[in-house]
């Protein structure tokens, strides 16, 4: 009975708390010892759900003594965040909790199938790990794979709401690759492995910034020079973020490459080259581009239509010379209809 005890403990050392027998003994203390493990495993499988498991396990068996370490690695973070959710939660309350805890459930399956730890949920947000704390060379590919993963699941579940009269939801991914802080961070009785450093909050600024091109899935120049060769996705901008006083490359992650095939379709050939165009100071040349885009690209490009509203913006989309002719125009109309003469003004 004592080895029975004993064999019952090893499985709780690797935190397989499902499937086990409570274990029964004629002696009293046996017994006793055995109801005890089943309290125990009720109560680490009710913790379990609060904190990944396939993650306590891994830091097991790395010897995790529970002290607050770190350690530098290159890894890559992916973040989600569903779009208007929090407006429908406003309006609908607790009834959201049900699609909210199905939206979240299915997204950390899909991230875990696909290699990757999720790190935390943030409301309707998720940020996931891929490379920690397991190492993993290909942690850019299994996070690209991971988000499309994502988006197709969305996709699903709405069409699911949409049958029951639920509302639906949109969803946005930032992917960011880079050397990070990454271990347990916290207070000796209160740690939380996670990941911090600059590549961390590019990947959530990414993530944010698909509301401005009306895109879903924008990845970091870092993540792309990984995957490029694996992956259909196009130079979206240069982007300047919050922390950063200059711009950098995103791209925007279109889908996975069908075998050795890489050509560009004819759609996102147009935006690269209506987005060189416009970097060149050649507005015009780059709205036509743009246009193009939106014409080719079946049910048309945000991203190109967010990037014709910019280049309206941009000070050189009007010539400065034709604004002074207009001003003194409007200047002699006004004289001429009987105002007041208009103050003289120098070339």
């Amino acid at each position: 009975p004592l080895q029975a005890a004993a064999n019952e403990l090893q499985p709780f050392r690797r935190l397989e708390l499902t499937g086990r027998r409570p274990l029964r003994s004629a002696i009293r203390e046996v017994s006793d010892l055995g109801d005890g493990l089943e309290g125990a495993r009720e109560s680490l499988a009710a913790m379990a759900r609060y904190a990944p498991s396939e993650l306590a396990r891994t830091l097991l068996e790395n010897g995790a003594a529970g002290a607050p370490a770190v350690e530098r690695r290159t890894i890559t973070v992916l973040f989600i965040d569903l779009e208007g959710f929090t407006t429908a939660t406003e309006r609908l309350g607790h009834r959201m909790a049900p699609q909210l805890n199905t939206f979240l459930a299915t997204m950390a399956d899909e991230i875990r199938e696909t290699g990757g730890t999720v790190d935390k949920f943030i409301g309707d947000a998720v940020m996931a790990l891929f490379g920690a704390p397991r190492m993993d060379e290909n942690h850019a590919l299994n996070a690209c794979r991971a988000a499309l993963a994502c988006v197709r699941a969305l996709d699903r579940l709405n069409r699911g709401w949409e049958e029951a009269g639920l509302p639906t939801c949109r969803m946005r991914v930032g992917v960011n690759t880079g050397r990070v802080l990454v271990g347990s961070i916290g207070a000796p009785n209160r740690l939380n492995y996670t990941a911090i450093g600059d590549p961390v909050n590019l990947a959530a600024r990414l993530e944010s910034l698909n509301r401005d091109y009306g895109t879903t899935i924008m990845i970091g120049a870092q993540t792309f020079d990984l995957v490029k060769y694996d992956v259909a996705a196009r130079r979206l901008d240069d982007v300047r973020v919050k922390g950063k006083t200059e711009r950098v490359p995103a791209y925007e992650l279109l889908d996975l490459a069908v075998g050795d095939r890489h050509e560009r379709e004819s759609w996102v050939a147009a935006y690269e080259a209506g987005l060189e165009a416009a970097q060149a100071g050649d507005l015009a040349g780059a709205a036509r581009r743009f246009e193009e885009a939106i014409a080719l690209r079946p049910g048309g490009d945000p991203a190109a239509a967010a990037q014709i509203a910019r280049l309206k913006d941009r000070p050189g989309a009007r010539d400065p010379a034709f604004e002074r002719l207009e001003t003194a125009a409007a200047a002699l109309h006004k004289d001429g209809a009987g105002g007041e003469p208009a103050p003289a003004r120098s070339a």
